[in-house]
């Protein structure tokens, strides 16, 4: 994998975890000073 592939690759990871329901509410929190209320996702 070329170096330009990799970069392309973490910022793809990067991009699909940080807009996550999850990273979502815990940036939520945090801002609102509370604890996260995350909900268990089911996975097939």
């Amino acid at each position: 994998m070329s170096r330009g592939d990799g970069l392309f690759a973490e910022s793809l990871a990067a991009a699909m975890s940080q807009t996550s329901d999850g990273a979502k509410e815990g940036l939520r929190a945090a801002l609102e000073k509370r604890p996260p209320k995350f909900r268990k996702q089911l996975t097939q």
